[in-house]
C-alpha cells in the first residue's frame, strides 16, 4: 500500500496519539487515505497539553474528535510551508478557518480558542505522503466552539463525513505522488526526521533500498529491507549507475533481485562492463505501466526498459501447488530462473514484484 498522512501518523514515535485518534475514526482514517489532504499534525506531547475538559470531551464524543481532527485538515490542497501566507487564512476540512502567524522565522497555524502562549508552532515542515503533505506542529489547534461538534446535541458541525459542503474544491486524485523517487518521513515504524522528505510508496519505503543524499532521503524501487541487509547489491548498483533521476519520472513495474539473487551471478557479472552492467538493471524494468502479477501474460513477451523483451513463464510450485511466474530474460542462467517470489506491491507510481534471480538480457 501507499504511504498517506494516516500511515505517517502511525509511523512516527511522536504522533503516536495522533495514530490512535484517526484509528478511531474510519471516517477520518478513509478521508486521510482516499483523498488530498494538507495536515497539521500535533505530537504526543502537544494532545498533553490540552485543557483536560476539552480532551475529555473529544475522547468521549467522536463527532467532537472528528471536527477538531478535521480542523488540522486542508482538503483538496497541498500547501506546502512556502504556501503558508503571514496572516491569512485557510479553509479548514471542518469548514472553520485557522490563521498563519509568522514571528521572526517560526510559523505558527492557529485557530480561533488558541491563546498566544499556545499558538501551535509548525516544529517539522513538509514531510510530503503519498496523497497530500504533513506539518508536524506543537500544539493542538482548536476551532471556534460551534465547530467542536455536541454529542448530547446530536450536532456534527463538521467533520470528516460532511466535507465537500464546506469546500468547493475539485478532487485531485493523482494527489502530489506521481514519482517513485519522492520520499516520507517514516520507514518501517522508524521515525525520520528530515526538513524535506517526498513521496514514495509503502513498498518503497519499507523494502527498498535507502540512500541519504543531502537533506533528503532517496527510495529506490527494489524490495529493501529498511536495514538494507538484503537488498544492499541493488542499492550500490541503484547508486553508482545514476538510476535515481530516471526512477523519479513518470510510473514503473520493477522487478527486484535479492542479494542472494546478485550472488548467484557474481562470476558472470564480473565479466561485465558498465554499459552491460546498466543493461541488466534496466531489464528489471518496465517504464509507464503499472502491471499486476495477475496480468503478467503466461508466455507473453513484455518490453523493458532497456528496450528488450522479457517473457513471463507460468508454473505449479510443486509444493504448495500455487501458480508461479517466472520473469526471464534471453540470456537467462541455466537453474537461475527469476521467480517472482513477492508480487504486487503497489507503489503510489507503480508496482514492484521481488525475483530471486538476476533477469539476464541479451547481452
Amino acid at each position: 500500500m501507499f504511504h498517506s498522512p494516516a500511515d505517517l501518523a502511525c509511523e512516527t514515535d511522536n504522533l503516536s496519539t495522533l495514530c490512535e485518534l484517526i484509528s478511531g475514526s474510519e471516517a477520518t482514517t478513509d478521508a486521510l487515505t482516499n483523498e488530498l489532504f494538507t495536515v497539521f499534525a500535533p505530537t504526543d506531547e502537544a494532545f498533553g497539553s490540552v485543557d483536560l475538559e476539552l480532551f475529555d470531551d473529544l475522547i468521549n464524543c467522536t463527532q467532537a474528535m472528528n471536527s477538531v481532527l478535521a480542523f488540522h485538515t486542508v482538503y483538496g490542497e497541498e500547501l506546502m510551508s512556502t504556501d503558508l501566507e503571514c496572516q491569512k487564512t485557510i479553509a479548514m476540512a471542518n469548514g472553520d478557518d485557522s490563521r498563519t502567524v509568522c514571528s521572526g522565522d517560526k510559523i505558527y497555524q492557529k485557530g480561533s480558542l488558541n491563546s498566544r502562549d499556545k499558538m501551535p508552532e509548525i516544529v517539522v515542515a513538509d514531510i510530503e505522503a503519498c496523497n497530500g503533505v504533513i506539518h508536524v506542529v506543537d500544539q493542538v489547534m482548536i476551532p471556534k466552539e460551534n465547530r467542536i461538534a455536541d454529542c448530547d446535541a446530536d450536532d456534527d458541525a463538521g467533520g470528516f463525513e460532511g466535507i465537500e459542503p464546506y469546500l468547493d474544491l475539485k478532487r485531485n486524485s493523482g494527489a502530489s505522488c506521481k514519482t517513485i523517487g519522492k520520499l516520507e518521513t517514516s520507514l518501517c515504524g522508524k521515525a525520520i526526521v528530515s526538513s524535506s522528505f517526498m513521496c514514495v510508496t509503502h513498498f518503497v519505503l519499507c523494502h527498498l533500498t535507502m540512500f541519504i543524499l543531502s537533506n533528503r532521503i532517496l527510495i529506490f524501487p527494489a524490495e529493501i529491507a529498511c536495514d538494507g541487509s538484503d537488498f544492499s547489491t541493488l542499492c550500490d548498483l541503484v547508486v553508482s549507475n545514476d538510476l535515481a533521476e530516471t526512477l523519479s519520472e513518470g510510473t514503473w513495474t520493477v522487478f527486484a533481485p535479492t542479494d542472494e539473487a546478485f550472488s548467484a551471478i557474481e562470476e558472470v557479472a564480473e565479466d561485465l562492463d558498465d554499459a552491460q552492467i546498466l543493461d541488466v538493471l534496466s531489464f528489471h524494468a518496465i517504464p509507464e505501466q503499472v502491471i499486476a502479477f495477475e496480468d503478467l501474460p503466461c508466455q507473453g513477451l513484455t518490453g523493458m526498459a532497456n528496450g528488450a523483451a522479457s517473457r513471463t513463464k507460468c508454473d505449479l510450485d510443486d509444493v504448495t501447488g500455487e501458480r508461479i511466474k517466472i520473469q526471464k530474460g534471453a540470456d537467462q542462467i541455466d537453474g537461475l530462473a527469476p521467480q517472482i517470489s513477492i508480487p504486487n506491491i503497489e507503489a503510489c507510481n507503480g508496482m514492484v514484484h521481488v525475483v530471486n534471480n538476476v533477469m539476464i538480457p541479451k547481452l
